[in-house]
C-alpha cells in the first residue's frame, strides 16, 4: 500500500475520532445538566438499621427510615416504623420456625 494513503487514512481516522469524542462529551454534559436541574421525587421507606441474621424478630429499634426514589419503591415496603406492629399482627403464624436451607 502507498505510504501517503496510509498516512492520509490515519489522519482522517484521528479527525473523525476527535469529532465524535467532542460530540459525545457535549451530549454527556447536556444530559448531566438536565438531570442535575430536575429534582428527584422521593418517599420515605423503612429499612434495617444494621445487618440482621435471617429469622430475626424485628422490633422498631432495629429499623430506620431513608429517602428512596418514588419511581422505584418496592411493592412490599413499609413507610412508617409503626407499620411493623400492624404487619406482625396481621401476618399468618407459622407452626414452626422458618429458617433458610442449609
Amino acid at each position: 500500500m502507498n505510504r501517503n494513503r496510509l498516512i492520509l487514512g490515519l489522519v482522517i481516522a484521528i479527525l473523525v475520532a476527535g469529532l465524535l469524542s467532542g460530540f459525545v462529551y457535549r451530549e454527556f454534559k447536556r444530559v448531566s445538566a438536565v438531570v442535575a436541574a430536575s429534582p428527584m421525587v422521593t418517599t420515605k421507606i423503612v429499612v434495617a438499621a444494621r445487618a440482621l441474621p435471617l429469622g430475626t424478630r424485628l422490633d422498631p429499634s432495629m429499623l430506620r427510615t431513608i429517602s428512596w426514589p418514588a419511581s422505584a419503591t418496592p411493592m412490599t415496603m413499609l413507610s412508617r416504623r409503626n407499620s411493623l406492629a400492624m404487619c406482625q399482627r396481621l401476618a399468618p403464624r407459622a407452626r414452626r420456625r422458618v429458617t433458610a436451607p442449609d
